[in-house]
């Protein structure tokens, strides 16, 4: 459960540098405002060192990394539980799936992520603890690639 108080996070660890990815995730939205999904950046840092993946006021799936700030046209469903996966192809294209299903997308340029510094990844909150995800979660998952739209409905399997 995460009740605005509490959030995921992992011993200071490093992603590397990911030239693509996927962020899994069965959870369910609640709250309102900016709220995390995945963090792995230092606050106010514009996608050069990390990836910060988290919901617009509106439900909106943002993606900074890669050296860009986008909001995608994707809403996440809310009060109810989504597998939500967020891939960011070699060229840059960043793809938003709920439920198997692509529901939106972007486009970052074709640098990669650098994720090479040494912090906490976090799920549900910033670095610096702010910024919450309130509702639930089950399972979340890290790829170092793209999961094929074929991929995405299985990724549970994948990971476990």
């Amino acid at each position: 459960m995460l009740d605005g108080a509490t959030y995921l996070t992992t011993a200071p660890t490093t992603l590397g540098f990911l030239k693509e990815a996927s962020f899994a995730a069965e959870v369910k939205v609640a709250g309102s405002g900016y709220r995390r999904l995945f963090d792995s950046q230092p606050s106010g840092d514009p996608g050069n060192d990390g990836v910060l993946i988290d919901l617009t006021p509106d439900n909106r799936v943002r993606f900074i990394g890669a050296g860009l700030n986008v909001t995608t046209d994707a809403r996440v469903p809310t009060g109810r539980y989504v597998d939500l996966v967020v891939t960011m192809d070699r060229d840059g294209t960043v793809t938003v799936y709920a439920d198997g299903a692509r529901i939106g997308g972007a486009k970052v340029p074709a640098d990669g992520i650098t994720g090479c510094a040494t912090r906490p990844l976090r799920f549900a909150a910033d670095q610096g603890g702010g910024q919450r995800l309130s509702g639930a979660v089950d399972r979340v998952a890290i790829f170092a690639r793209a999961l094929t739209p074929a991929e995405v409905p299985t990724w549970q399997r994948l990971a476990f």
